[in-house]
């Protein structure tokens, strides 16, 4: 039973550590997409604004992925409330 319940704890501790994608408020240019992107992989935020841009010139698919990531991404203080 001992080493069920240290399994539990560890899975539950797993959990609480987990890194989340939201969108970061503080560092943001419009809607904080790209930071919270660059944020949650640990790259510069720069590197994921020009791929968006690359995105957007060369297939213009770039403005819908950004919009609809402003959509489903949550804001970095929505989850803090949430937990």
């Amino acid at each position: 039973m001992d080493s069920d319940n240290k399994r539990i704890n560890q899975l539950l501790n797993q959990s609480i550590n987990m890194k989340k994608l939201t969108r970061d408020l503080n560092h943001r240019v419009v809607g904080g997409v790209c930071s919270g992107i660059a944020k949650y992989f640990g790259i510069d935020p720069v590197i994921v604004r020009l791929g968006f841009v690359v995105l957007s010139c060369l297939w213009g698919c770039g403005v819908i992925v950004y919009l609809l990531s402003l959509l489903i991404i949550p804001k970095e203080d929505e989850i803090k409330e949430g937990d």
